[in-house]
């Protein structure tokens, strides 16, 4: 019984990007963002500038399953937080991110794209990251991870994330 018990566990660790929910009470100034919606011209560089700053003041927070707070952090609560704190509101859940703004080529993200990752290779949804920079030197992006909490990793050049990529989305043009 304790290890059927531990292997759900388990399980549940692997999929808690992907198919939970946890509500999250947004500030009144957070603009709601409708599924579909397409991005429009902003001063986007200074949005992307303060999204990453965003979220490198949170590496080295660890990770929880479902966190939404510096205390802890999953994926897609990380990945809303940091919206959160440039007045974006983004669903909690990656999959439901996933939905949001433009569907782009991973070799045209920027700063503050979100990218997405499988991590059962059957094209289902089980991580997102957010782009902190893509130059020669590849894709940088922040997220939070099961092992290591909120931290940088280059994906194109690591064996474990690059095959997991699925596609990226721009949410803020």
């Amino acid at each position: 019984m304790r290890k059927v018990v531990s292997f759900v566990v388990l399980l549940g660790c692997f999929h808690a990007c992907s198919t939970l929910y946890y509500s999250q009470d947004t500030p009144p100034k957070a603009e709601k963002i409708p599924e579909g919606y397409t991005p429009k011209s902003t001063s986007d560089s200074k949005v992307r500038y303060k999204l990453v700053e965003q979220g490198e003041k949170l590496i080295g927070s660890k990770y929880k399953y479902g966190g939404t707070t510096p205390k802890g952090f999953d994926c897609s609560g990380f990945t809303a937080y940091v919206y959160d704190k440039v007045n974006i509101d983004i669903s909690r859940s990656s999959l439901s991110q996933a939905k949001f703004g433009q569907k782009i080529k991973t070799r045209d993200t920027k700063a503050g794209d979100l990218i997405f990752f499988t991590g059962t290779g059957r094209n289902k949804i089980s991580h997102v990251a957010m782009v902190v920079s893509n130059d020669k030197k590849g894709i940088v992006v922040i997220h939070s991870t099961s092992s290591k909490g909120v931290r940088k990793d280059n994906i194109t050049h690591s064996s474990y994330w690059k095959p997991k990529i699925l596609f990226a989305r721009q949410i803020v043009d």
